[in-house]
C-alpha cells in the first residue's frame, strides 16, 4: 500500500516519518517553501519496516530522496558499506588506515588470529552499535562471547581494540559539513544509590530535557555489554557508586547506546579531512559517515595510531543538529543545496 503526503499534513505525517533525519529534511523543505511530496510504501507485515520516498520541487526542477536508501547515494554502495569485512577490504586497498582484523565463522577460525588482546567483536552487517563488545581481554572471554553472538549471527569480525575517543565525521559531495565526537554514557556515585538505581536516575532526566532534543535521546539499557564494562571497573549493577566518583557504564560511545555528543567540526585536522573523503570516494558513496577513533582528533591519525572503524552509508543527520555540547548544524540545508545544486 503506498499512501502520499505533502509537507501541509505535518501533524499526520510525523505518525510515519518520526522525528529523525527526514523530518529535519521536510522541515527545512517547508521553511524554503519547497513543494514537497512523500510516498510511503507501507511494509507488507508488521515487523517490516516502512520505505520513504520523498519528492522535492523547485523552480521546476524535481529531485527525489530516500531515507532508507542512503539520501541520494547509490543504492549498492550504501549496501557494500553495511558489510564491515569488505569496507575494511576496500579502505585497505586505498591505504587508509584500518584496524587489523579477521572474519570469524566459527569457533576454529580464531587459530588463523594474529591478533593481540584487547580485542572487539562485531557482527558484520549491523548498524547502531548493537552486539558490539569492547575490550576483550583474554582467551576464556572471547570464546564465550563468540559462542552466543555465533548462535544470532553467522560471521563476526573480530579486531584489535583501538585506544582513543570515538568520531563521526560527516561527508558530503567531498566536503567536510558536520563531525561529532561520541561519548561514552557515565554516571556520578552518590554513596547511597546503586549503579542500577543511578542509571534509572540518568534516564529519567533524558525525558526532561527540551521538547525539540528529547525525541533524539536514547536511554541507557542494561545488556552484556554494559555488565562487562561494570565488571571492568571492579562494579555490578548492586555497587553502590561513591560519592563523586565518576565511571562509564559503557564503552561503546555510539548515541544510539546512550552516549552524548559534542560537536568538533573546526578541530579536525586537515589529514583526517582527507581520509575521510577518500573513504566515502572509494565505496562509492556521495554522503558518508566515517568513523574514526583516535586520542586526539586534531592531530593526524597518520602520527598518532589513530583508525578508520566504519564508513555509514545511511549516516543519521540529527547527531549534527543536536548535539548535547558545541554547535548546531544544518546539515539539512546542506542536503538540500546539494540536490539543487547546478
Amino acid at each position: 500500500m503506498i499512501k502520499l503526503f505533502n509537507t501541509k499534513k505535518e501533524i499526520k505525517l510525523n505518525k510515519f516519518i518520526g522525528r529523525g533525519g527526514r523530518f529535519l529534511i521536510l522541515r527545512e523543505a517547508k521553511k524554503r517553501k519547497i513543494n514537497c511530496q512523500v510516498l510511503i510504501q507501507k511494509g507488507r507485515k508488521k515487523e517490516d519496516e516502512d520505505v520513504l520516498f520523498i519528492r522535492f520541487e523547485k523552480n521546476g526542477k524535481k529531485r527525489w530522496l530516500s531515507p532508507q536508501r542512503g539520501y541520494f547515494n547509490p543504492k549498492q554502495a550504501c549496501e557494500l558499506a553495511l558489510f564491515k569485512d569488505l569496507t575494511y577490504q576496500i579502505l585497505k586497498s586505498v591505504n587508509i588506515p584500518i584496524p587489523n582484523y579477521r572474519k570469524i565463522e566459527k569457533i576454529r577460525d580464531l587459530k588463523k588470529m594474529e591478533i593481540k588482546f584487547p580485542l572487539v567483536i562485531k557482527p558484520i552487517a549491523q548498524a547502531k552499535g548493537k552486539d558490539v563488545l569492547i575490550g576483550i581481554d583474554n582467551e576464556i572471554r572471547l570464546k564465550k562471547s563468540l559462542r552466543k553472538l555465533l548462535k544470532k549471527y553467522s560471521s563476526l569480525l573480530v579486531e584489535e581494540f583501538i585506544p582513543g575517543n570515538d568520531y563521526r565525521l560527516l561527508i558530503l559531495d567531498n566536503k567536510l559539513i558536520g563531525a561529532v565526537q561520541r561519548i561514552q554514557p557515565k554516571v556520578k556515585g552518590n554513596g547511597k544509590k546503586t549503579i542500577r538505581e543511578l542509571i534509572k536516575r540518568s534516564n529519567r532526566k533524558r525525558e526532561e530535557e527540551p521538547k525539540e532534543f528529547r525525541p533524539f535521546l536514547k536511554n541507557l539499557e542494561i545488556d552484556q555489554g554494559m555488565r562487562q564494562c561494570l565488571r571492568k571497573q571492579g562494579y555490578t549493577l548492586k555497587s553502590i557508586l561513591e560519592e563523586d566518583k565518576i565511571i562509564s557504564v559503557r564503552q561503546n560511545a555510539n548515541f544510539t547506546t546512550g552516549g552524548e555528543i559534542r560537536d568538533v567540526t573546526d578541530k579536525i585536522h586537515p589529514d583526517n579531512i582527507k581520509i575521510a573523503k577518500k573513504a566515502v570516494q572509494s565505496l562509492g558513496l556521495k554522503l558518508g559517515g566515517v568513523d574514526i577513533t583516535t586520542q586526539d582528533i586534531s592531530q593526524s591519525i597518520l602520527e598518532n595510531e589513530g583508525r578508520v572503524l566504519e564508513v555509514n552509508g545511511i549516516p543519521g543527520i540529527w547527531i549534527h543538529h543536536f548535539p548535547h555540547k558545541g554547535k548546531k548544524r544544518n546539515i539539512s540545508r546542506k542536503i538540500i543545496d546539494y540536490l539543487f545544486k547546478e
